[in-house]
């Protein structure tokens, strides 16, 4: 995972699990799919990652998620 920050916009693969906080089943997407960085979930161990997708949050491990190509390059522009 690169150096994420909260409000960042991501990337995440067709074929990650997405699990819900709480009792929610979890989800595995269909697509590619972007999403907002929330920071790092209170749940340590598989699933650091918090991201917002869909009007929900979701836990996904940090090492399926990368930082949106689009917006690296923009902020590299003066």
């Amino acid at each position: 995972m690169n150096t994420l920050q909260k409000g960042d916009l991501i990337h995440i693969p067709q074929g990650v699990f997405l699990v819900a906080p709480g009792s929610a089943p979890c989800l595995k997407t269909d697509r590619p799919r972007t999403a907002i960085f929330l920071g790092s979930s209170k749940w340590k161990g598989l699933l650091p990652a918090l991201v917002f997708l869909d009007g929900k949050e979701f836990m996904v491990r940090s090492d399926h998620i990368y930082l949106l190509k689009e917006q690296e390059k923009k902020s590299n522009v003066s």
